[in-house]
């Protein structure tokens, strides 16, 4: 069975999630700096940005032939995201969370049903089917983020409902 149609429903699903977060926010949220260690909102949209267009480079690399190795150190590379967008204002923070959603998107559909499922196709996958990755880095991975903020800003019931959510579609 392909898994695709499920995934793009969850990627779209997600993303409806994500722009409600920051609909409720409110200007002074959305202008908050914050640390490499200590996200403001901003930070965690960037955040998420940098890792689903990481994961569309990634994809892209796979389509072409090429071996895109693995992120060596998780908390270098979320340092590296937050510097690449820390001086960047919220609009395009946001421009780049839609760019990375879309580039995802169309990574998805390009790739063959093949290159999708099979475990064994890119070594650089190590035995994991790439559509496993495309939904760490575009569901899973943002859906985290999205309940702690909510948790954080005493809205767990919503955080938790969210990540019900996500789990009984993934």
């Amino acid at each position: 069975m392909e898994v695709r149609p499920k995934l793009i429903a969850l990627l779209e699903r997600t993303r409806v999630e994500e722009q409600a977060f920051v609909a409720q926010l409110t200007p002074p949220e959305r202008d908050q700096v914050g640390k490499v260690n200590d996200w403001s909102a901003k930070d965690m949209i960037a955040h998420l940005a940098g890792w689903r267009l990481r994961m569309a480079d990634q994809m892209a690399a796979l389509s072409r032939g090429e071996s895109k190795s693995d992120v060596e150190d998780l908390d270098a590379e979320n340092a590296l995201i937050w510097s690449e967008y820390c001086d960047r204002s919220w609009e395009e923070v946001v421009q780049a969370s839609s760019l990375g959603h879309q580039r995802l998107m169309d990574g998805l559909q390009a790739m063959s049903v093949t290159d999708l499922h099979d475990a064994d196709r890119f070594e650089s996958q190590k035995g994991q089917p790439v559509w496993r990755s495309v939904a760490g880095n575009g569901c899973t991975h943002p859906m985290m983020h999205l309940a702690e903020a909510y948790a954080k800003c005493g809205q767990t019931a919503r955080g938790t409902a969210m990540m019900e959510s996500l789990s009984e579609g993934l």
